[in-house]
């Protein structure tokens, strides 16, 4: 009996001496869950060139409206996105006082830019028509509060630096998600009469619209 429980208590003992000097090996998982990203692109050509325009085909007393130009707008996300575009006018001091391109209202009208004696050359609207999605037809959508509220509208972009614009399923007018969309881009422009311009010398349009796409 002596014997087999002094065995046993160098089994325990050795056991115990082991444990002491255990050591161990840690394997970590790590890794970053990213947000789907969108990217806007203006597919159709991100420049709408007017080219020369003749002096002499500017009315003297009143605007003179240009031909309607269009592109295409495509924005693609990495996976099904609910997204905004917020369109702003990059040159919003130089809308012409009383230019008014068909259609157009108050809070729609961007500006191109001013010639060399500071005088705004004319004003210009942009709207954003039809609509592709990847579910399909879709519709598009606005809002004027921070996202709060949305309505079906008709395309034209607000150049008040709140507007959101968004995408829809149906007629329902809250954004969905989506993968892709693709629209068309419209723009209309009318220029200050000659009789406000210094036409002894070039003067070259200079409209700037920026879309950038935020997340809700």
């Amino acid at each position: 009996m002596k014997k087999i429980i002094s065995v046993g208590l160098l089994s325990a003992a050795m056991l115990s001496s082991l444990n002491a000097h255990a050591a161990k090996a840690e394997l970590k998982l790590i890794g970053t869950i990213t947000p789907a990203a969108c990217v806007p692109n203006f597919a159709g050509g991100s420049i709408i060139d007017y080219g020369n325009i003749p002096a002499g085909t500017l009315n003297a007393t009143a605007q003179t409206n240009l031909p309607i130009k269009s592109t295409t707008i495509n924005i693609t996300c990495d996976a099904p996105t609910t997204f905004y575009l917020k369109p702003a006018d990059e040159r919003a001091g130089t809308v012409a006082a009383g230019v008014m391109p068909p259609n157009a209202g108050a809070t729609t009208v961007y500006g191109l830019g001013a010639a060399p004696n500071a005088a705004n050359i004319g004003s210009y609207i942009v709207s954003i028509t039809g609509g592709l999605a990847d579910t399909g037809t879709t519709s598009r959508t606005h809002s004027l509060d921070g996202g709060a509220t949305w309505a079906l509208w008709c395309g034209q972009f607000r150049n008040n630096g709140t507007q959101l614009i968004s995408f829809t399923n149906g007629s329902n007018a809250n954004p969905a998600p989506h993968t892709s969309i693709t629209a068309d881009i419209t723009v209309v422009a009318s220029l200050a009469p000659a009789n406000s311009l210094p036409l002894a010398n070039e003067i070259a349009l200079d409209g700037l619209t920026t879309v950038e796409v935020v997340y809700p």
